[in-house]
């Protein structure tokens, strides 16, 4: 079609180069996808939503009508004048009527999102319920030894709340012995921190004394990694409870016999 590339003081170009410097634009721009323009088309906000559903449009729309209104015009159906006028109307009554469907899509998306959002506020709250309230500890941590989660009968039954500290501190920190009651328990065998580099934990007994616990409890652990949606390891979760009378009752039926 000559009228698309004979424009005066420019060169013209095959429509099979045109193809290639095309494709090799848009190779460019998916090379890397998270950066640039390609970032906006590809991510996962409203933004980049809109974006992938108004481009294909913004860039068909106007060569579907200017193709009919060539068409149109070729055909004697209406002369230069009428065609653009009516190339004008119709991609504004076409743009408008995208506008208000997209309008309506993002509103129905919207309320999906409160109604999400309501869900997980509750969720949230029926959560730390049970975690505020049930008697068993439980502690998280991410895979750098630092605690996401602490509750209270966590720190009741050590005695000590979360730390800054180092997983290599925290057998010193919260006074963690073998059943000896005398040996330090080796920190690198700390349930918690097994479960943080990927082992699986089952009812480990452990002795505990510090200056808020001084005389002394037994606390029975049970510890597992941390997963996310992908497998991947991201730190792990201990749940342990007190069995100092049991140990008492155990240890008194051995007198007794």
């Amino acid at each position: 079609v000559r009228p698309l590339y004979g424009i005066p003081a420019a060169n013209p170009i095959a429509i099979h180069t045109a193809i290639a410097f095309l494709l090799l634009a848009i190779g460019v721009l998916c090379a890397q996808p998270s950066r640039g323009l390609m970032a906006v088309v590809t991510n996962e906000t409203i933004g980049g939503i809109a974006v992938r559903r108004l481009l294909p449009v913004a860039i068909l729309l106007p060569i579907g009508f200017g193709w009919l209104r060539l068409l149109g015009g070729e055909a004697g159906l209406f002369d230069d004048r009428f065609g653009i006028a009516l190339f004008a109307l119709s991609m504004t009554v076409a743009l408008t009527l995208i506008v208000f469907l997209f309008g309506h899509s993002l509103r129905v998306a919207d309320a999906h999102r409160r109604r999400l959002e309501e869900d997980l506020v509750q969720q949230a709250g029926l959560l730390k319920s049970i975690l505020t309230n049930i008697g068993d500890g439980v502690v998280v941590a991410d895979r750098n030894g630092k605690f996401i989660l602490w509750n209270p009968a966590a720190e009741r039954l050590l005695g000590l709340g979360a730390t800054e500290a180092p997983p290599a501190e925290w057998s010193r920190h919260y006074g963690v012995f073998l059943p000896d009651q005398v040996t330090p328990y080796p920190a690198e065998r700390l349930p918690l921190a097994r479960a943080i580099r990927g082992e699986t934990v089952n009812a480990d007994e452990l002795f505990v004394r510090n200056s808020k616990v001084p005389q002394g409890t037994w606390l029975i652990f049970t510890g597992t990694p941390l997963k996310d949606e992908h497998g991947l390891l991201r730190g792990g979760i201990v749940v342990f409870q007190d069995i100092r009378e049991q140990k008492q009752r155990v240890e008194t039926a051995m007198k007794l016999a």
